[in-house]
């Protein structure tokens, strides 16, 4: 192995070219001295031959690394992949950092909320996932029960004590967006949808949350537009709304927002619609109907493949 484009092969000299910064690279090398017990003054290689030989270490101590984690992280991946190119090494990063080990903060705890969206989790499964120690999941998962709030939404998941699982219902999407397709998600959508769809409700809240995220110029700028078009929007909850709400038999104004929610789990309902003056029952998977595209009827597969058309407006309850 030769390198030629600086002189001395040592840690301190090989850091300070590859990052350009002194003030970055000696964070680097402090970690390095902890890491494998290198001096600044120790020769390169013998630092690549430690990364070779045991790169578990690498990996522990991050892990439990309490300070600028992210950045760190960041550093020692360029370095890698320098150290690759200028030695004519192969080696896999996964080995070194794993995954979701560079996570700090919000973003951490915005993926913690996708990963718990799939399923029920323990907290030995949410720690391996992403590699964080016992006490960065505490850390965590506190403020993830005590309504976390991220660009002036709430956000909590729920602990389900019987199995001591955590999980989430709310899949958190943050959209850079420009106005016009602001415009889109706003007016757009309060002008098109049917009073008769399905789907209103959430589209409206949909638009309402939107809006109130927006910077005072960007909402001064769709105020106009949506004068324009007659158009208001509602203050909603800052809190989400729980996929256990969608669950529970509730009032008959609830009924498109429990059938969207049945709907989508694709599984065998009973549902109670009249029909020529008469209340009828029948069980079956509930889809939205193929024959129309208002959403206005839905069709329900009962367990012989009989298909039934029924009319949103007829039905009763769903359950």
């Amino acid at each position: 192995m030769k390198v030629t484009t600086y002189r001395e092969n040592t840690i301190k000299n090989y850091l300070h070219w590859v990052l350009r910064d002194k003030k970055a690279a000696n964070p680097i090398i402090n970690f390095f001295q902890r890491t494998y017990n290198l001096t600044a003054a120790d020769d390169i290689r013998t630092l690549i031959q430690k990364l070779q030989e045991h790169p578990e270490v690498v990996y522990d101590k991050l892990r439990n690394y309490s300070q600028d984690k992210a950045e760190v992280k960041n550093r020692l991946a360029y370095l890698l992949q320098r150290l690759a190119l200028d030695f004519q090494l192969d080696w896999d990063q996964e080995t070194y950092f794993g995954t979701g080990l560079y996570l700090d903060g919000d973003r951490r705890l915005l993926e913690m909320l996708k990963y718990l969206h799939s399923g029920a989790k323990t907290r030995e499964e949410i720690a391996n996932h992403f590699n964080i120690s016992e006490k960065s999941l505490s850390d965590d998962l506190k403020v993830l029960q005590d309504d976390y709030s991220f660009m002036g939404q709430n956000m909590k998941i729920t602990l389900k004590r019987g199995d001591n699982t955590y999980e989430s219902t709310i899949h958190p999407i943050f959209l850079p967006l420009n106005l016009t397709e602001i415009f889109a998600l706003t007016i757009a959508i309060k002008t098109l949808v049917d009073e008769s769809n399905l789907l209103k409700d959430h589209l409206h809240n949909i638009s309402d949350r939107i809006f109130q995220q927006l910077s005072p110029y960007a909402s001064e700028k769709i105020l106009r537009d949506a004068e324009k078009y007659s158009i208001t929007f509602n203050h909603v909850p800052t809190c989400y709304n729980p996929e256990s709400n969608y669950t529970s038999h509730e009032r008959k104004e609830r009924l498109n927002e429990n059938l969207i929610h049945f709907i989508k789990l694709g599984e065998p309902r009973e549902v109670r619609f009249i029909h020529e003056g008469h209340e009828i029952s029948k069980i079956g998977i509930p889809k939205f109907s193929p024959t129309t595209d208002s959403w206005e009827r839905i069709s329900l597969i009962e367990f012989d493949n009989t298909l039934t058309e029924i009319s949103i407006d007829q039905i009763i309850d769903i359950s």
